[in-house]
């Protein structure tokens, strides 16, 4: 296993599908091996051990399937000449640059995301300005020094899920479905996601809850929001969790506490710059999508041309309605099923997206060791068969690969949640 990982980590391009797919699957094979057999009941402690040694491995590699590390560095940057990323276009910033500030030609050509406002909130920023600090002519320098807290935070989140596991009478071993899935591994700390900083206060934030430390489990909560927005989709599911005198005072200090979190960003052009890129987001890319997409072949049928800015926003609106149906028909809301409520949303929110990256399952892989949800751990191998697109220099979607992701994850997915609303309670995965 370690073997592979080095060599997918270090070794592959994102432009190699045909040597990083069976590597990929190679080493699949051996995390289920691991996650179900006997072997790792027994040896639970000596696993996790290898799941922290293969992430402190990782830290060392520059991330080969992802270019995000430059918006990354990009943004860091800026922020250490003074100005603020939510203010300015990179493109913007090449043609008319402000004082201080040194345009990097290679850097710039690197980027993504030319032509959109950054969509990194704050705890991802100081992230970005500290390592640019240190390592300010570096690339590998400054991607190393993100990855620091990246790393010791997943390993922080294998230890909470174990923490979780032995406080709720399951078995510890469960947490090597998320301790040792290669998506976790590869995308935390060899990609440089934020999802692990996201995940582990939210984590943290949920033994808060489970202990009544309310206040404090939102000052924790605002953190995991300001590494990454995502978490706020799942706030709505808190409404229900707390007495009723107080279903309106923990959402109001978790406003404030971010308002305080995204002061040194805000000005007047802040909340516009912000909305312009979440919404381009929406109404312009598509990429490993699942209903979206049938949907815009409907449109292509209909009208003939693609009507993604009409379809993206609309599936939104759609998820937002589910989730108030979700809300409102919870049945038992507590602290102790609140992973198996989140798994569901967060599955709502991606069924609904224009644009499914690997690293966007985290969550749902994360929620595996409590919630029994099988079609997290297959959603995480087959997501992989998206890296097939950037083998083309058009970066064209196999439409066969696609069938194949969500022709097995949507019936597993659809049968599971049957199962377990069902039986109006999650189950865990059975050995």
């Amino acid at each position: 296993m370690t073997g592979l990982i080095v060599w997918i980590g270090f070794f592959v391009p994102q432009t190699a599908f045909y040597l990083l797919f069976p590597a990929y699957s190679l080493l699949f094979v051996l995390y289920v091996w691991v996650a179900m057999g006997e072997q790792g009941a027994r040896h639970t402690d000596l696993f996790v051990g290898l799941a922290i040694f293969l992430r402190l491995v990782l830290w060392f590699a520059f991330p080969n399937l992802s270019d995000d590390v430059y918006r990354f560095i990009w943004d860091g940057r800026l922020l250490l000449a003074g100005y603020n990323p939510f203010d300015y276009l990179p493109r913007q910033l090449m043609e008319e640059p402000p004082e201080g500030f040194v345009p990097d030609q290679a850097l710039f050509q690197a980027l993504n995301s030319k032509d959109y406002f950054t969509v990194y909130p704050p705890m991802a920023q100081a992230v970005f300005a500290l390592a640019t600090w240190v390592f300010p002519d570096s690339w590998y320098g400054s991607a190393w020094l993100m990855k620091l807290p990246l790393v010791f935070c997943d390993i922080g989140n294998v230890l909470l899920i174990r923490y979780l596991l032995i406080k709720s009478n399951k078995p510890a071993s469960l947490v090597l479905w998320y301790a040792l899935n290669p998506l976790i591994l590869l995308e935390i700390s060899g990609n440089l996601h934020f999802e692990g900083l996201m995940l582990f206060f939210f984590l943290l934030a949920w033994i808060l809850l489970l202990r009544r430390k309310n206040g404090l489990a939102m000052l924790v909560y605002a953190f995991s929001v300001a590494a990454k927005l995502l978490t706020l989709l799942y706030v709505p599911l808190m409404l229900r969790r707390w007495e009723k005198g107080r279903r309106l005072f923990y959402p109001f200090l978790l406003t404030l506490l971010l308002a305080l979190l995204f002061l040194p960003f805000f000005n007047a052009t802040f909340g516009a710059n912000l909305f312009q890129s979440l919404d381009l987001y929406f109404r312009r890319f598509e990429f490993n999508a699942s209903f979206y997409y049938l949907f815009r072949e409907l449109g292509f049928w209909w009208s003939g041309y693609n009507k993604i800015a009409l379809i993206g926003p609309s599936l939104s609106g759609l998820f937002v309605f589910l989730l108030a149906i979700q809300v409102w028909r919870e049945r038992e809301p507590e602290w102790q099923n609140w992973m198996t409520a989140v798994s569901v949303t967060h599955s709502l929110y991606l069924l609904g997206s224009t644009t499914i990256h690997p690293w966007y399952l985290s969550f749902l892989i994360a929620g595996v060791p409590f919630t029994g949800f099988r079609y997290a751990v297959v959603w995480s191998y087959l997501s992989y068969l998206s890296y097939h697109t950037y083998s083309h220099p058009d970066f064209s979607e196999h439409p066969g690969f696609l069938w194949l992701e969500y022709g097995i994850t949507l019936p597993l997915m659809g049968y599971e949640w049957y199962r377990h609303f069902k039986s109006r309670a999650g189950s865990v995965i059975s050995r």
